[in-house]
Parts: C-alpha cells; sequence; structure tokens
C-alpha cells in the first residue's frame, strides 16, 4: 500500500512538471521563431533655408514649424513641399520645393533684393531743408524727401538744421507701404523749454511763475514746492503750508511771495516767513492770487475773501474789508494793482471788483457792465490804465478779452481761440499783452495784430498756461502743466 501511494505522489509531481515546461518554455520558443517584416528605412531628404535678413518663421505646408531661418527641414519622403517665410513688418514669402527620394536642397533667400518686400520713409519738417539722418547715419538728403528700398525694420529718424533744435521720430517701416517721419523743429534763438525729459526740473506740472531783479525764476508746482532756477540749476524750496503753490509774486524788496492753500510763503533768498493758520491776519487762508501795489502792501486774495498786510513800523500788520463789503467773502481768483494804486480781484462767478482807498469797492458784473461773464479767471493792468480781464469756461461763454479804460469797455473775441480758458494776462515792458490759456499762448500786440502760439507753430507743447513773467533782459516765462518755456523774440 506505502509503495501505490508513492507511485501515485511521483506521478502527481511528474504532471506537475511537464505542465510548467508547457507554460514557460514552449511560448518562448514560439517566439523566438517568429519573424516579422524589417521596418522601412527612414526618408533622408533635406531642404537648407537661409534669409537675409534672418529670423523668419518656416511654415511648411501652412504648418509652423517652430524653426527660424536658418535652419533646415530634415528627414523629408519624397513630394511637394509649399513652403512659406514669415516675419513681422515684411510680406509673406511661399514657393514649393518637389524633393525627391534623398534629395537634398539649398535655399537662401535675400529679401532686401525684392523691391516688393521693401518699403519707403516720406521724411518731411518744419521747417524744410533739414539733413535727415537715419539710425545716426546721414542719408545725404534734405527735407521733404521720400527714401525708398528701405529694409522694413525699427529706425530713428533724426533731422538737423542749423538753428534749431534736433529733433527725431522712432517709426516702424513695412513692405510695399509709405511710413511718415515728421517734426516741427524747435527755433532755439526764440524759444528755450525745461521740462523733465531735458532739464533737471523735477517736474512739468507747474501752477505760476515769476521772475526777481537778480534775474531768478521761480516756478510754483502743484506738488514739489517752490523751484527757483538761476539759468543753470534748479532748487526747490519746501515749506510747512504744504507744497502745492497756488500763486507767485515778487514784491517791491524783491521778496517771493507764493500762495499756498494753507497760507502765504515770504522768502526772501535765504530765509522764509510763513503766514498761515493763527498765525496771522488771514480770514481764510486759501489764497489763490497775490498783488503788490505801489507802497508795498500785499493783497491776498483767498476762496474766502480779500485781505491786505502792510509794514508800517516793520512788522506786519493784517487789514480785513469790513463785513458789508461783498469781497470780504467772496472766492477771489485773479487780482492786479492798476497804475492809480487801485486793486482789481476777479471772483468765481460774481464778476470784478475795484477797491480803491478807504474801503471804497466797486462792483462789475455781466448784468451791470460789458463783462463776458461772471466767471473771472485772470486780470492785469496796463501802464494807460487799461485793465484786461480774461473768462473762464461755463454753460454761457467760453471765450473772450475784455479791456476797460476809464468808462469804455472793449471786447476782442477773435483774439482768443473759441471756448479756452484763460488763465492769465501779461503786460510786458513793451506793453504787449500776453494772454495765457488752455489752448496756447496769445502775443496780442494790436486789436487786428496778435499770434498764437502752440504745438503747431512751435513744435512746443505750450497748452496749458498757467502763468506768465518777464525778466530783467525783456524774455518772457511762461509756466505750463508740461513745463517751463522761455521766449526770447520780444527784444
Amino acid at each position: 500500500m506505502k509503495i501505490e501511494k508513492l507511485l501515485k505522489n511521483i506521478k502527481f509531481i511528474f504532471r506537475v512538471l511537464i505542465t510548467i515546461y508547457i507554460l514557460i518554455f514552449i511560448p518562448s520558443c514560439s517566439k523566438d521563431v517568429s519573424v516579422t517584416p524589417p521596418d522601412a528605412p527612414p526618408p533622408t531628404g533635406i531642404i537648407y533655408l537661409d534669409s537675409n535678413p534672418e529670423g523668419f518663421q518656416i511654415y511648411v505646408n501652412n504648418v509652423e514649424k517652430g524653426r527660424n531661418t536658418p535652419d533646415s527641414l530634415t528627414w523629408l519622403g519624397p513630394g511637394i513641399y509649399n513652403i512659406t517665410l514669415k516675419k513681422k513688418l515684411f510680406k509673406d514669402s511661399t514657393f514649393s520645393v518637389n524633393v525627391s527620394d534623398g534629395g537634398k536642397y539649398s535655399l537662401s533667400v535675400d529679401f532686401t533684393k525684392n523691391s516688393s518686400m521693401l518699403g519707403s520713409i516720406s521724411c518731411t519738417s518744419n521747417p524744410t531743408n533739414a539733413e535727415i539722418l537715419i539710425n545716426d547715419s546721414s542719408t545725404g538728403y534734405t527735407t521733404p524727401c521720400d527714401i525708398q528700398n528701405i529694409v522694413p525694420g525699427n529706425y530713428q529718424v533724426r533731422f538737423h538744421l542749423p538753428g534749431y533744435r534736433d529733433d527725431s521720430v522712432f517709426i516702424l517701416v513695412s513692405s510695399s507701404s509709405y511710413t511718415t517721419a515728421y517734426k516741427f523743429l524747435i527755433d532755439t534763438v526764440l524759444w528755450q523749454d525745461y521740462t523733465p525729459a531735458n532739464s533737471s526740473i523735477p517736474t512739468g506740472n507747474l501752477t505760476c511763475v515769476t521772475v526777481d531783479n537778480k534775474n531768478i525764476v521761480y516756478a510754483g508746482t502743484s506738488a514739489y514746492g517752490c523751484l527757483s532756477f538761476d539759468g543753470k540749476n534748479w532748487t526747490k524750496y519746501y515749506n510747512s503750508l504744504g507744497y502745492q503753490i497756488n500763486c507767485c509774486t515778487v514784491d517791491n524788496n524783491n521778496i517771493l511771495l507764493y500762495g499756498t492753500p494753507r497760507g502765504v510763503v515770504a522768502f526772501n533768498g535765504t530765509t522764509s516767513n510763513e503766514y498761515g493758520f493763527k498765525t496771522s491776519g488771514l480770514t481764510d487762508f486759501r489764497v489763490q492770487t497775490i498783488a503788490v501795489d505801489k507802497n508795498g502792501n500785499w493783497f491776498i486774495g483767498t476762496q474766502g475773501g480779500l485781505n491786505e498786510a502792510y509794514q508800517p513800523s516793520g512788522s506786519l500788520s493784517w487789514v480785513t474789508f469790513p463785513a458789508d463789503q461783498d469781497i470780504s467773502s467772496k472766492y477771489i481768483t485773479t487780482s492786479a494793482v492798476d497804475n492809480n494804486n487801485n486793486v482789481w480781484v476777479g471772483m468765481l462767478n460774481d464778476g470784478v471788483a475795484k477797491a480803491g482807498k478807504y474801503n471804497n469797492v466797486e462792483y462789475y458784473t455781466n448784468l451791470n457792465s460789458k463783462l463776458l461773464s461772471n466767471n473771472v479767471t485772470a486780470i492785469a493792468a496796463g501802464p494807460a490804465g487799461d485793465v484786461w480781464i480774461g473768462y473762464g469756461l461755463d454753460n454761457n461763454f467760453g471765450h473772450g478779452l475784455t479791456c476797460i479804460n476809464d468808462s469804455t469797455w472793449t471786447t476782442y473775441n477773435s483774439a482768443i481761440p473759441s471756448y479756452s480758458k484763460v488763465s492769465s494776462i501779461f503786460i510786458d515792458s513793451k506793453n504787449v499783452k500776453w494772454v495765457g490759456t488752455n489752448q496756447g499762448l496769445v502775443m496780442f500786440t494790436s486789436p487786428t495784430s496778435y499770434t498764437l502760439f502752440n504745438y503747431d507753430n512751435t513744435g512746443l507743447n505750450i497748452n496749458g498756461v498757467t502763468g506768465i513773467a518777464e525778466d530783467p533782459h525783456g524774455n518772457i516765462w511762461i509756466s505750463t502743466n508740461t513745463g517751463l518755456y522761455e521766449y526770447k523774440g520780444s527784444h
């Protein structure tokens, strides 16, 4: 029994071993003897692509290949391939290549020799006859001139004319197109400009300007305090009353006075005295304008009335206009002193007031006079007793200039650009009236002779004029919201 059982176990083990052998070795043998067809050899066609200039994107059959010239297309099989080269500013260029089995092709395209791929530059300047330089290389041409067969790309076109400031423009030239390069050249004999782009002035946003008898130019700013310029250097003057300067002037002792939203600062060139909240006789501290009469008295116009300051014994004394006078509480926008020592003030929506001796005040509005508007924004007094008035914008009126001479009222509408705000009026030593507006500067020499200076005839951004002054040499200084400008043609 034991032997039979042993034989059965041996047979069982033998069957298990046979089964394992079949599962493991027979499939392996099947793989070893199976045969599959060999892979076909890869195509070996090649197209080498080059271009002048380089950097064209390569498209094959309208599919971008992610390559730029110079480069090559490899592993190409026999067939026709439509290749397109693309580059910004250039026209697309497409051509076909018939690739044979294993063929190798080399294509080089010189776009600079194809006139249809090139562009042109139309160069003009005002005035004309300026030398034309492209990327700082002289072209040998002068304006006006069309320069053709220019390879597409970025260019700097510069104009040079003696007596004028060189100026340039950056342009893009593209295939089969004309690009205009134009500049209005600045006459450096007549004009000098000071902006953050060409000088060390810290800001172009200026609010007013005045010049002292030492030829120091002072300009107020909206956020940088008061600036001084001695012809070479700019200096900032800060104060505790605020960095916004609304107005400035120089008194009879060559002391700079400038108004802020919190009072008045008097600067003697070295030290400052501040007259602000609880430190002076100002009834309102939002100072908008300052005028000085022949006796050296200060008349300070604020958003809440007119104040006078004088120095009878070395110390400053203050006079407030009586409460029964309308001028004591009005929003004063501008002021001037005439040759009879009367103080004229313009008011926001309340017309004009003339304050004479003993606080005698006369009022003019568009109801009792020939004022064009009650929104008065500028006043200046001339040497012949004439007073000139300018206006702001409102719903009914937009432009104009009024002259009062004794009882004669004269209106000059055509001298001021339509729908302009007159921000300042200045009468120089030659009795020329200078009128600053938001659309330019008007030089007004007579009712029939006036010139509007703006970008169109100066090349300068003389638009938002905020103040006008004259230096001891007869030069006119103009503050604007883009910078400071000097006109040297008035002497």
